[in-house]
């Protein structure tokens, strides 16, 4: 949560290709949806405390140094599992973004071969 930057319309990528951070653009259009989405995601986050669960793997060593953060609501996933498993709440899966992505382009009349690597071609396409 903590690399969504409303303000200044950016976003953080971690542990990308090459294991690179990347940097993003966050589109006036799709602010306030992300922000709805992170309503229900504080929301969730807080059941999940309530449950005794709620912890996210923290990177190198912040789990030491930080020994609360990975219950806090700034180091969770955007995207996170529908699924804690030992007491972690994981990022959602590649398949379930690929699936959501197929899904979205049948509903759009879509007929090509449409993936996520497809819509980050139309992307830097649209950037020039």
């Amino acid at each position: 949560v903590k690399d969504v930057d409303f303000g200044n319309g950016k976003i953080v990528v971690r542990n990308g290709k090459g294991r690179k951070d990347r940097l993003t653009t966050l589109p006036n259009s799709r602010r306030t949806p992300l922000k709805t989405h992170l309503r229900f995601r504080l929301a969730l986050h807080l059941k999940d405390l309530e449950a005794g669960a709620g912890h996210v793997y923290l990177p190198n060593r912040l789990r030491y140094k930080f020994r609360n953060a990975s219950r806090e609501f700034v180091w969770q996933f955007v995207f996170a599992s529908a699924v804690i498993r030992d007491g972690y709440r994981w990022h959602c899966g590649d398949s379930a973004l690929q699936k959501a992505v197929k899904q979205a382009a049948q509903k759009a009349g879509i007929h090509k071969r449409v993936g996520c690597h497809t819509l980050r071609h139309r992307f830097a396409t649209h950037l020039l």
